[in-house]
Formats: structure tokens, C-alpha cells, sequence
């Protein structure tokens, strides 16, 4: 808990269900996706007070949250001008909280770039990207808690190409709007298709690394224990196995490529 702390759950009251993520950038204002602010099926956007934010929150069901969950009401909703329904083109809103926030271990602002090379830099082909959500788990149903999942970037040429390619369809591409960016692996891609082995040096030279679906074991010779965050096998005086999985956890940076469920081709909120 606290790795994320810019996270925010929106909540819908009517649906009463937990139905998108956001981002906190200032004390009293979230960004979230328009698509999750509209009427079902039209751009036009719903009352405020059909929503609340959670701050700091960890479980999706409410009755786990601790004292240190913040929960506020929506006073304002502000959706992009340029948002377009059919192709999610400028797909981003905000929303401004009766309150502000109280910054906290757990809840804090996400680090916006100020430059704009390093937002273009960021995302060139191949580059890992990181998604936390509550989203669907590898059984394809909705996470109990906050989840990460590390992707790689695909470049624009590429997603139409192989959008193409996957679908069969040219016209799919139309949706792929050059304002937003791709990212995942292939439609192809399964955990069961990933040896977290394959990597040098993942678990060190005392230890034998064992590949599991969507994650690995690092099991060390005796007198040897994992170490983290590197998480390599060095010399202690007692037998210790770590595992890691992908699922459960909520951290700021994956040190190891995984895949917990078939993933296509993501387009990420730019």
C-alpha cells in the first residue's frame, strides 16, 4: 500500500460499483477518462454527484478500507472539448472534489512532465510502461485489490500495422487516433508463453530460478537467502525461497518481465 499513492477509484453511486481509475495533480483535482463520465452510448456528461473518489484506497470492497482511505464528492466535471465517443480521441476529463485532499504516506501527486522530449523519449517502441487498475485479473474477472501489470510500448506505425494484421480489418484502425498512443503485448501472448527464466541473472548464482505462470521462484542453495529489491540469492545462514506475482502487488517499478493474462493492444491515456 502507499506505492501508488497518486491513485484515485472513482466510484459510481448509481451502478455502486467501482467503475474507473484517476490520477491526483492537485489537491482538489483528479484526471480520469471521459468515456467514464459520460451517459451510456453518448458523449454528454452525467451529474456529479452520480460519483465519489476514493483516495488511498487499496481493496475494492469498501468494508476493507482502513482510516487512512479518503473519500470525497465530485463538485465539478470537466470533460475535453476534443473528446470524441467513436474513437476516444482526447479521451481525458477532470474532476474537481468538494475538498481537498490531505497528503498523506498514502496519498500523494503523480509527477506530471515538464518537458516535452521526455514525454515523446518515453514512449518509443519497446519502452516498458506500467498500468495499475482494479481492473480484470488473469480469470478474467475484477481484482479484490490494486493490481500492476508492466507493458511495453508500441509505436504508432507499428499498432496500425499490426492492428491490421491481428483484426483483418482496415477500417479498425480508424479508432487508433494519432492524439493517443499503444501498448501490450500480442493477442497471442499468454503467461503460459513467457519463461521468466530466460533472463540473465534474474535470481544470482546461488540459486536456481524456477519458472511459474506469470511470475518465477528464485529457490536458493543453502545458506543463501533472496535479497531484496534485486532480490539475488546471497550468502546468509539459513534456506529461504521468494516469490514474487504480479497480481498482489502494488509497486512502483517491476523488476522482472511478466505477463499474468493475454493482453492486446492497450491504448493508454495521453
Amino acid at each position: 500500500m502507499g506505492k501508488w499513492s497518486w491513485v484515485a477509484a472513482i466510484y459510481d453511486v448509481t451502478k455502486k460499483l467501482l467503475i474507473c481509475g484517476g490520477a491526483l495533480i492537485r489537491e482538489q483535482w483528479v484526471l480520469t477518462a471521459a468515456h467514464c463520465l459520460v451517459v451510456d452510448g453518448t458523449a454528454r456528461r452525467r451529474d456529479q454527484k452520480d460519483f465519489l473518489v476514493y483516495l488511498g484506497k487499496y481493496y475494492r470492497n469498501d468494508s476493507l478500507d482502513d482510516a487512512f482511505v479518503q473519500k470525497r464528492e465530485v463538485s465539478t466535471i470537466i470533460l475535453h472539448r476534443g473528446f470524441n465517443l467513436y474513437n476516444f480521441d482526447s479521451n481525458i476529463a477532470l474532476l474537481r472534489l468538494t475538498e481537498p485532499v490531505e497528503f498523506t504516506q498514502r496519498v500523494g501527486l503523480i509527477c506530471l512532465p515538464t518537458n516535452q522530449y521526455f514525454s515523446v523519449a518515453n514512449l518509443e517502441d519497446g519502452n516498458p510502461g506500467l498500468v495499475a487498475s482494479w481492473g480484470e485479473n488473469v480469470s478474467d474477472e475484477l481484482s479484490d485489490n490494486l493490481m500492476e501489470i508492466e507493458v511495453p510500448v508500441l509505436s504508432n506505425t507499428n499498432c496500425h500495422t499490426n492492428t491490421i494484421k491481428v483484426t483483418g480489418d482496415p477500417d479498425f484502425t480508424r479508432t487508433l487516433s494519432w492524439n493517443s498512443f499503444c501498448a501490450g503485448f500480442h493477442g497471442n501472448t499468454s503467461s503460459q508463453d513467457v519463461n521468466e527464466c530466460e533472463e540473465a541473472n534474474l535470481c544470482g548464482a546461488h540459486a536456481q530460478c524456477v519458472s511459474q505462470p506469470g511470475s518465477y521462484a528464485c529457490k536458493c542453495e543453502t545458506g543463501f537467502f533472496g535479497d531484496p529489491p534485486n532480490h539475488l540469492c546471497k550468502g546468509k545462514p539459513f534456506f529461504h525461497h521468494f516469490f514474487r506475482s504480479v497480481t498482489p502487488v502494488v509497486a512502483r517499478f517491476c523488476h522482472a518481465r511478466r505477463v499474468t493474462r493475454s493482453y492486446g493492444h492497450t491504448r493508454w491515456l495521453s
